[in-house]
């Protein structure tokens, strides 16, 4: 039982990390295509909406990811052991939440902060596509 709920716990954590990842991709969409979009006024009010959802949910998805991931890997470390993919990408996780909590500072390099915020699901990606299922 704790195996198969470990398992969509994994799953679940996956979800939130491209739904946290969307905020990105509709707004670099938006920069690269947005006035072609706009012409046609539904598609671009669509734009805007996904837009603004994802902008407002990004820091709960972020957040529900990486605890729901800290649940997932006790649950696998308590039935598996340690899997080092595992705790590499609960690291990054943990680090993108840092990096983004200090976004919201104002005496800081945001500029260098957001890139590096950016540039982590990246590895995260790589790290969970050796990641055992």
């Amino acid at each position: 039982m704790l195996q198969v709920i470990g398992k969509i716990l994994g799953s679940i954590t996956g979800i939130l990390i491209i739904l946290a990842a969307c905020k990105f991709v509709f707004k670099f969409i938006s920069r690269k295509w947005g006035k072609k979009i706009r012409v046609n006024e539904k598609r671009g009010k669509q734009l805007n909406s996904l837009i603004k959802f994802f902008s407002k949910q990004h820091v709960r998805f972020g957040g529900l990811a990486l605890t729901i991931m800290i649940v997932h890997v006790i649950i696998q470390y308590s039935w598996y052991g340690v899997s080092k993919t595992g705790i590499i990408a609960m690291i990054i996780m943990a680090l993108q939440v840092t990096l983004g909590t200090m976004l919201k500072k104002k005496n800081i390099n945001r500029k260098m902060i957001l890139k590096f915020h950016r540039l982590l699901p990246l590895f995260l990606l790589l790290v969970l596509a050796f990641h055992p299922v």
